[in-house]
């Protein structure tokens, strides 16, 4: 018997399925956007559709951040150029707090104000609005009003979605705002600086680590392949990641912007990081560039345990530092985006007093002389030597102890590093 109906993912429900391909693709999509009209209508478009909702609105915040301008809907009465102040209304108090919020009955809640989150022409229900960040600092917010569907009310399941969407129109908005300012200069140093922003954007805020997690990159050349995440999927309960994309250059770095949303996406609902693996993987295999893969340590961190569950995508081992001994986690399992339906294997362990170390293999080839590589012991010697640094200190330190030879003599890296510590 013969089905018209595309293959699902294994990993993920049918539902679930739908959307990380829909969302695979504007993540892919708005990577090449260059225009900033076009990109704003495109995401207020998808919205709509995705979220089934009677109206969308895009607005960015101008006037020193002081008022919100409606740049691009889609609402039963056109409110484009509308001026609002930015404290006014919910949409302001998703910047002020710079968190979705979700409203699933507008007449009860205090903030609410017609006309401002109204949009015009419609009796407003539900509401749910996105603050649009980069950086940690909000610059606009995405709103949606009503479902088409008359009674019933945004979710959960839409607030995840539309923060999720949030995130890639923000790198999308921002990109095609760069490209509109660099038009005149030479095209090889706009790609990347472009390409730099989308991987500094990446990056997690430090304050999201909750002081137990940090990270840190140098890239070899304006762009880096190279990417780390981290966020609180629920108090106490932290989901973390370390890649490597092969490659380098522009290419590389927007298919870390890529990787990094789907993990963001995927981060909310998959509670074994196995599992999250494998979903990535699945996805990566049927949209990744011939040629390329991504080698990927992700975990989870339960602070209150301090208990660490991770599984490993042919990345480099990473390192557990107990008292004076450290203990090299060995398995792996292929690169995500080579091979479908791999069975990607977990392990636990508590990280008690001690860090765990997970870095990329720039650090370990860093060079100590003309003769010398650093290798793992090399790594070992230095995580012990700044065991005591504090968190927010120590990467960064490590790294300059690493490169210090290296940037003496040549003034440039062979590879980008990155380094991601748990310290419980």
């Amino acid at each position: 018997m013969t089905s018209d109906t595309p293959n699902q993912n294994p990993i993920l429900g049918q539902g679930e399925t739908k959307t990380l391909g829909i969302l695979s693709s504007l993540f892919e999509e708005f990577s090449r956007s260059l225009d900033l009209d076009q990109t704003m209508q495109k995401v207020v478009e998808v919205t709509k559709a995705m979220m089934s909702a009677e109206g969308v609105a895009l607005f960015l915040l101008e006037n020193a951040d002081t008022e919100l301008v409606c740049r691009v809907c889609s609402t039963p009465t056109d409110i484009t150029g509308m001026r609002i102040s930015a404290r006014q209304g919910i949409i302001g108090r998703s910047i002020r707090r710079e968190k979705v919020q979700l409203v699933a009955d507008a007449s009860t809640d205090p903030d609410f104000v017609r006309g401002v989150d109204g949009m015009a022409g419609s009796q407003v229900r539900s509401i749910v609005c996105a603050p649009l960040t980069l950086g940690g600092k909000s610059f606009g917010a995405l709103q949606a009003m009503n479902k088409t569907a008359y009674g019933e009310r945004f979710d959960e399941k839409d607030q995840n979605f539309l923060s999720t969407l949030a995130n890639a129109a923000s790198l999308a908005i921002h990109n095609a705002k760069l490209v509109s300012q660099v038009l005149d200069e030479e095209r090889t140093r706009q790609e990347l600086s472009l390409a730099r922003e989308i991987q500094e954007a990446v990056f997690p805020d430090a304050r999201q680590g909750g002081h137990v997690i940090a990270g840190y990159n140098l890239s070899a050349r304006s762009v880096s392949g190279d990417f780390y995440d981290y966020l609180e999927v629920s108090p106490g309960r932290f989901c973390f990641c370390l890649g490597d994309v092969s490659g380098k250059g522009v290419n590389a770095a927007l298919m870390v912007a890529r990787v990094s949303g789907l993990f963001r996406y995927l981060a909310k609902s998959k509670t074994s990081p196995a599992e999250l693996l494998a979903a990535m993987n699945t996805e990566l295999c049927e949209t990744m560039t011939r040629g390329m893969f991504v080698t990927m340590v992700a975990g989870v961190y339960e602070r209150k345990d301090k208990m660490i569950e991770m599984a490993n995508a042919g990345h480099h081992p990473p390192l557990q530092m107990q008292a004076n001994n450290i203990i090299a986690y060995e398995q792996a399992s292929p690169p995500l985006g080579v091979l479908p339906d791999i069975a990607f294997e977990p392990y636990v362990l508590r990280l008690k007093d001690g860090a765990l170390y997970i870095f990329t293999d720039g650090l370990t080839e860093c060079w100590t002389d003309h003769q010398q590589p650093l290798g793992n012991d090399g790594v070992k010697a230095l995580i012990r030597k700044h065991a005591t640094v504090p968190l927010t200190e120590r990467l960064k330190v490590i790294v300059e102890d690493a490169t210090q030879w290296k940037m003496k003599t040549g003034g440039y890296l062979n590879d980008d590093i990155t380094l991601l510590v748990i310290d419980g």
